[in-house]
């Protein structure tokens, strides 16, 4: 195992001090979100604005939410909608190192003010939980978090030997070393796997990268020549980035590629002495074997420490003739000094994160005088020329699970493009650089080859970038079919959009009539441009269990799902789409979006339908018998509307309804006014028009079915 050893060389501190290990090489500076929109070729402009008022900061990580956590002025912060919070008021100093999808966070605290006896913690629901450390020990740090809410970090033992360990439902369990002498976990995927370094001797300076998946940990090695590694992060598919003088792992996305670092000459002694080695950083991928040295932005050393599931990587490097340290992004064999796009006094010196949507966190020094300041700040970067069309997502080489491809992108604002792909433009509407100068588009590109796609600016003839993007359906034979209206009439669909149609199999249709029976919330596109649609359906459509289990009407899914593969395109000829009257911010709709996301993640089930048209049924017959006049009738509609409000079990008018409720903060109730009816044959159709009226005045508060939608004057029908 790993002793803490006093002095504390580099790569093998104590886990309070280890909140630096992510960045040994770096500086204390400014943290800096970049949003970072960048293609195949190298990125021309950017802009950038205040980040909160961040001084003396350091940002650390970032989830696709733009959420950002680190530590300012010696407190873990979390900065969430413009606004940055304190988390925590009740200790000494510490800092965040992770964030998960949900919100997370995770780091470390110090209650007394002692670097050697800080803590390991969870930040979950407002609560700060101290996650504790190994059977004796006294400290620990907490690193990443993912979706599932599972941790990783380092924690010493009763010996004062530090170890690896991932922390999930409430155990904290010591996940191993490559040789016996301790181990540091600095990352883990969606998967569960894990990426950290280790030694493989009893001197802290043979640490290695390792992969660690199911129990075993793997040694990923070295670049040529190099004795020591360093694995940073790691993505969902199998990649993962750090250094190597032989190496360094410090991130992993959910594709398994791994960043880090590699030396390729001789380590010397506390640090990576500059003349005395060169340590480059790495791109790792654990499913091929494969190890790919970054490079460097001329210098010596180059240090990779984050990557996005793009295969994007982040981190810093010297320049040429090692006269300064600064930010880099690497994609597609292309590494870019960020400093390159911002006017001279910049000095962005370590990029530590990047989310899915192309956001960096970035620490740097900005120049006052001759001195210099630390600040917080926001930069776009984008691969396109100013006052051109661009298209900002997905990236170069994106591969939906779609016939169509979901893109994004910026824009003169009230300007009409058209979607080009192989040089043809898609129908003739095209699409409406909205206000604040963003578009969206959902382009049909077929199956089989790779396609080029472009946006041309109808007023003045520019054009975008170009990607290239083919779908993972090979033929047509392998795709579900697609009605030829839809071709370009779906085109101008953009993220939070309703998608209204009928299904013969809905349990609705007992209710009101098969007008309108199903209600599905477009998402946007992922990171390779694959349409998404938030939906609840029942077990009619799921068939797991079967409908003919008693309790089955309970169970469905509350999902996202590839565009062709939700319920909406079943009855894909009889689909509307619908947006709100007044036009959206692109911040609501990404909010919209991101509560529904969240939702549509937790597995949670369909309503339990008999529970529901048993409330429905017994306030229908109370009204004919009583004309409403009960308490008991009282109790029925009220028991619907708890099932309207519920928040952990949904009808898919529920879904899109609380979506906008909570994306809105409240303000946009789209189930008011409801104008629904009920269609003759269906249970409300067969009431005397006189009760029928009635009775949809007392429901109409308390339930939204998918109708309510088509009919409010708050939304407008797109197609």
């Amino acid at each position: 195992m790993l002793h803490r050893p006093s002095p504390v060389p580099v790569n093998a501190q104590s886990p309070c001090r280890a909140y630096w290990v992510r960045r040994a090489f770096s500086i204390w500076a400014v943290a800096l979100l970049i949003t970072c929109r960048i293609m195949a070729a190298q990125p021309q402009s950017a802009s950038i604005t205040n980040l909160d008022e961040c001084t003396n900061c350091v940002g650390n990580s970032i989830n696709d939410a733009g959420q950002v956590v680190g530590q300012w002025n010696d407190n873990p912060f979390l900065y969430s909608g413009g606004t940055i919070t304190i988390l925590g008021n009740s200790f000494g100093s510490g800092g965040a190192n992770g964030i998960n999808a949900a919100g997370q966070v995770v780091g470390f605290y110090n209650p007394t003010g002692d670097e050697c006896y800080c803590f390991a913690f969870l930040y979950s629901g407002g609560q700060m939980i101290n996650l504790g450390t190994f059977g004796g020990g006294s400290y620990s740090t907490a690193y990443g978090i993912n979706s599932a809410g599972q941790v990783v970090g380092s924690s010493d033992t009763a010996g004062h030997w530090v170890d690896g360990f991932l922390y999930s439902g409430g155990v904290m369990t010591d996940i191993g070393t490559l040789a016996g002498f301790g181990a540091v976990a600095s990352a883990i995927n969606s998967a569960g796997q894990i990426v950290g370094w280790s030694p493989v001797t009893d001197n802290a300076a043979t640490a290695h990268a390792f992969f660690y998946k199911s129990g075993t940990m793997t040694d990923l090695g070295t670049l040529p020549g190099g004795s020591y590694s360093v694995a940073n992060g790691m993505n969902d598919v199998g990649q993962v980035v750090g250094y190597s003088t032989t190496s360094l792992a410090y991130g992993m996305n959910d594709a398994g590629q791994v960043v880090g670092a590699s030396t390729t000459g001789v380590f010397s002694g506390r640090s990576l002495s500059i003349g005395t080695t060169q340590s480059h950083a790495v791109l790792w991928n654990v499913l091929t074997g494969a190890k790919t040295d970054l490079g460097t932005l001329g210098g010596d050393i180059s240090v990779a420490l984050g990557i996005n599931n793009a295969g994007q990587v982040v981190g810093w490097s010297y320049t040429s003739g090692n006269a300064a340290q600064h930010a880099f992004f690497y994609s597609k064999g292309v590494m870019t000094d960020l400093n390159s796009l911002l006017p001279a006094g910049w000095n962005l010196q370590d990029a530590t994160a990047i989310n899915d949507s192309g956001q960096i966190v970035v620490n740097g020094l900005v120049a006052a005088g001759s001195s210099s300041y630390q600040q917080a700040f926001l930069m776009t970067v984008s691969p396109c020329q100013s006052g051109a069309p661009c298209i900002v997502s997905p990236s170069d080489g994106a591969s939906p699970q779609s016939q169509f491809v979901a893109l994004a992108g910026t824009g003169t604002a009230g300007d009409t493009l058209d979607v080009l792909v192989d040089g043809v433009p898609i129908g003739s509407k095209g699409v409406v650089v909205d206000s604040e100068g963003n578009w969206e588009a959902l382009a049909y590109i077929g199956t089989g080859q790779s396609h080029a796609v472009e946006a041309q600016d109808r007023a003045t003839a520019t054009v975008s970038n170009e990607i290239m993007v083919q779908s993972q359906y090979a033929n047509a034979s392998l795709a579900p079919s697609t009605p030829a209206n839809l071709l370009s009439a779906i085109l101008p669909l953009r993220s939070a959009d309703i998608l209204v149609t009928g299904s013969t199999i809905s349990p609705q249709l007992a209710w009101y009539g098969p007008s309108y029976t199903h209600a599905a919330l477009y998402l946007g596109g992922d990171s390779n441009g694959t349409p998404l649609i938030g939906e609840a359906i029942p077990c009619s459509t799921t068939g797991t269990p079967p409908c003919s289990d008693p309790s089955a009407t309970r169970y469905g899914q509350v999902r996202s799902v590839p565009l062709e593969l939700s319920t909406v395109w079943t009855e894909a000829n009889r689909i509307t789409a619908w947006h709100t009257t007044t036009a959206l911010s692109s911040a609501t709709r990404a909010a919209i979006v991101y509560w529904a996301k969240g939702v549509t993640s937790q597995g949670l089930t369909y309503w339990n339908m008999n529970s529901l048209i048993d409330e429905v049924d017994g306030a229908d017959a109370l009204l004919i018998a009583l004309g409403g006049n009960s308490t008991r009738f009282t109790a029925f509609i009220n028991q619907i509307g708890v099932f309207k409000n519920s928040t952990s079990t949904f009808i898919c008018s529920t879904l899109v309804w609380r979506a906008y409720w909570e994306g809105t903060g409240h303000t946009m109730d789209i189930s008011t006014p409801n104008n629904m009816t009920a269609q003759p044959g269906s249970m409300l159709g067969n009431l005397p028009k006189p009760l029928l009226g009635l009775f949809l005045d007392y429901l109409d508060p308390v339930l939204v079915v998918p109708e309510t939608f088509v009919s409010s004057p708050q939304l407008k029908q797109i197609f």
